[in-house]
């Protein structure tokens, strides 16, 4: 990646978390770098674009998570690791879920790919659901779309933890354990009586 480009993208990255999008211009960016507007316009035309690059760095790095469900041998450590890890990306990325609405309202390239892109997360995760009871870490589902429900329940607190964070206290990576546990507390109804052991290991770790 080009290095001056790399240099807006950081910098960017961390005034949107610190500041929130409605406080940051390319001006603001720029001024922060110590370079001319224009030489930042010359890279970024519009700071849309740079948002929509910062939106598919988060998602690839949250693909490098999820990809380890399919490559690497399945264990419940692996679902409580990669289930912080996801929750370590989000907070990295945390400006975009904080003014996460925003985001989709006024971004229709990212909110085009984000509707797509969650039809394909849940297909991972409901491949995951399916190894994970056939592993015997899972029961069978109860009623017919009950393991559907739990993804909602997934993706809602995975879309919306940080603002939670953000209005009950002051948000610091030290609470990314905290909601890490309680987003793979999620999945403790449906574990076995052998996962179940596992996960209150877990807790008390």
């Amino acid at each position: 990646m080009n290095t001056t480009k790399k240099r807006i993208r950081d910098k960017a990255l961390a005034l949107f978390n610190s500041q929130g999008l409605s406080q940051v211009t390319l001006r603001t960016i720029a001024k922060e770098l110590g370079m001319s507007q224009g030489n930042l316009n010359y890279h970024y035309k519009k700071r849309a674009d740079i948002i929509e690059v910062l939106y598919e760095d988060l998602v690839t790095a949250l693909s490098a998570e999820f990809i380890k469900f399919e490559t690497a041998e399945l264990s419940m450590n692996l679902l409580f690791e990669v289930n912080t890890a996801v929750m370590k990306v989000f907070f990295n990325y945390r400006f975009m879920m904080l003014d996460f609405v925003q985001v989709m309202r006024t971004h229709p390239k990212i909110s085009a790919h984000y509707q797509t892109l969650t039809v394909h997360r849940k297909e991972q995760f409901m491949s995951l659901v399916q190894r994970l009871i056939a592993a015997g870490y899972l029961r069978q589902a109860d009623f017919k779309g009950e393991y559907e429900e739990v993804w909602e329940r997934v993706q809602m607190l995975g879309d919306f933890w940080l603002s939670s964070a953000y209005i009950n206290s002051k948000l610091e990576e030290s609470q990314v354990a905290h909601y890490a546990r309680l987003m793979g507390g999620v999945w403790y109804p449906y574990f076995t009586p052998k996962a179940k052991k596992s996960y209150l290991q877990y807790q008390k770790s």
